[in-house]
C-alpha cells in the first residue's frame, strides 16, 4: 500500500460478526465525501473479509486507505490459495470476487507483507474526476 495513504489497520478473529464489523471499520473511515463510492468499498470489504475468513485461519488483517483520488483496502489471511474470479460450477460461492473484479478500479492478490504465511488480496476503486480528493 503506498504509504502517502497513511492506511489504517484491523485485525479481526474469524467469528461470524467479521463480516459486519468489517464493513462498519470500513464506513468509518471513509471521508463522507465521497459519497456512493463509500457503498461499494464498503460491499467489496465484506467480501474480502468473508473470503479470508472461509478460506484462510486465524485473524484477518484489514488495512483501509485513502488517498490520491482512491481507496484502497487490504485483507490479509494465512491461505496461500489464490481467489477464483468465477462463480463455482455448483453455486456455493465464487461471486464475491466476481462482484469485485466487476466494482473495483483493479484488484489483485500478493504475499502478505508482514512475514506471516498467507496472501494479501486488495481492491482499489478510485474516486473519479469528479470526486473530491480527501484530505
Amino acid at each position: 500500500m503506498d504509504v502517502e495513504m497513511r492506511p489504517l489497520m484491523f485485525i479481526f478473529e474469524p467469528t461470524t460478526q467479521v463480516a459486519s464489523r468489517a464493513r462498519a471499520t470500513v464506513r468509518d473511515c471513509l471521508p463522507s465525501m465521497i459519497g456512493d463510492q463509500a457503498s461499494d468499498a464498503v460491499l467489496m470489504a465484506s467480501e474480502l473479509v468473508t473470503n479470508a475468513v472461509l478460506h484462510g485461519a486465524g485473524p484477518v488483517v484489514l488495512s483501509v486507505g485513502v488517498g490520491r483520488g482512491l481507496v484502497r483496502v487490504e485483507a490479509s489471511d494465512s491461505s496461500a490459495t489464490v481467489p477464483r474470479v468465477r462463480p463455482r460450477a455448483d453455486g456455493e460461492g465464487g461471486r464475491g470476487m466476481v462482484l469485485i473484479d466487476s466494482l473495483s478500479t483493479r484488484w489483485g492478490v500478493c504475499d502478505r507483507q508482514d512475514a506471516q504465511p498467507g496472501k494479501t488480496v486488495w481492491f482499489e476503486l478510485s474516486l473519479g474526476p469528479d470526486s473530491p480528493r480527501p484530505p
